[in-house]
């Protein structure tokens, strides 16, 4: 039994070795075809690698606002409770942030640098052509979070310098744009607070004149009493209540006295060319306000030469991330032997027939 089992594996390594025999027979025998398709096919992957326009990717990474900077941006900022009471609410490190990365994933942002740094002659488009070139361009820019967790953006092109420069533009834009809109925000709380303080203003000064010409008109019918009852004498210790609108008689008197019967003509006259001459509106409110006023006027809520955001700079790759050209032709010469092969084996057969 032993002696059958040995004997059929004899002849099964015999077996294999003739067919092993025959490939390499025929491979050899068909080295020409198999050489020319496969050299042929390779050429020809070669030159279409060397064609195709290689696509670098370049990325920039944002990192969130250093406390040092929140600090110099809050510091900076105008600082009174009572004149602007906004002024208690500080700039967060969260809020900085956001601003920036929400202009950086806006298309119209990117669209704006693209347009106010030239690019389109950099990247050869044409005036006449619309916006979809450029649309195509700023859309390739794309947010990711890398390894370390910062925020990225990556913007894949044929040029690496082009490419590396518009995001280095994008991020050095967006960061001068939230500085200058908090200098807006700061100077517009300010506007706001100052229309306000005019409005107060206008309405004491509004009060004050009022009040003014009601005294005038009361102290005319006084006077014209004064003058139908001939009542020409006047009491001096009053005179300057009248001054201090007081309109009313003597606290010391147990019966209310008119006005004209108190004073006299003269007295009333005086008072009246007093109230006439004297235009000056002024109270300690309206002083008050007004130095507030000045006081705004005088605030400078520019913030400058501060790096809002930190930042990781990007800089032109170094080599393309496709097309990967040793893979291409690698697996293009490995398609064409077994292709090249095929076929000879094909041609074999016909041969035969």
């Amino acid at each position: 039994m032993q002696t059958k089992i040995n004997n059929s594996e004899k002849i099964y390594d015999q077996k294999d070795e003739i067919i092993l025999k025959d490939m390499l027979l025929f491979l050899f025998d068909s080295k020409w075809i198999i050489f020319s398709i496969t050299s042929l096919i390779t050429v020809i992957s070669i030159v279409y690698v060397m064609l195709i326009t290689p696509i670098y990717e370049a990325t920039i990474s944002i990192q969130p606002p250093s406390n040092l900077v929140i600090s110099k941006i809050n510091n900076s900022r105008f600082r009174h409770d009572k004149i602007l009471p906004s002024s208690k609410i500080d700039t967060s490190k969260e809020e900085l942030y956001n601003m920036v990365l929400y202009k950086l994933s806006l298309n119209s942002f990117k669209k704006q640098v693209f347009i106010s740094n030239n690019y389109a002659e950099k990247i050869n488009l044409n005036k006449e052509d619309n916006d979809s070139p450029i649309l195509s361009f700023v859309e390739k820019v794309k947010p990711f979070k890398d390894v370390s967790g910062l925020m990225s953006f990556a913007l894949k092109g044929g040029d690496p310098l082009i490419i590396s420069n518009f995001l280095n533009d994008l991020v050095r834009t967006a960061s001068s744009d939230t500085l200058s809109e908090i200098n807006n925000i700061e100077q517009n709380k300010i506007n706001s607070r100052m229309k306000f303080i005019d409005i107060e203003l206008n309405l004491e000064k509004e009060n004050i004149q009022k009040t003014r010409l009601l005294k005038i008109i009361q102290l005319q019918k006084e006077l014209k009493i004064a003058k139908s009852l001939k009542n020409k004498e006047f009491n001096f210790p009053q005179i300057s209540q009248i001054g201090n609108n007081s309109l009313k008689s003597h606290p010391s008197q147990q019966k209310v006295l008119p006005i004209w019967y108190m004073y006299g003509e003269q007295a009333l006259h005086q008072e009246l060319d007093k109230l006439i001459s004297n235009k000056r509106i002024s109270s300690s409110k309206i002083d008050s306000l007004e130095s507030q006023k000045a006081l705004l006027v005088s605030v400078n809520p520019i913030i400058d030469n501060i790096e809002i955001v930190g930042v990781l700079w990007s800089n032109p790759p170094k080599g393309p991330i496709s097309p990967k050209k040793r893979l291409i032709v690698s697996v293009m010469f490995f398609i064409s032997l077994i292709i090249s092969i095929f076929v000879a084996f094909l041609i074999s057969v016909i041969r035969e027939k």
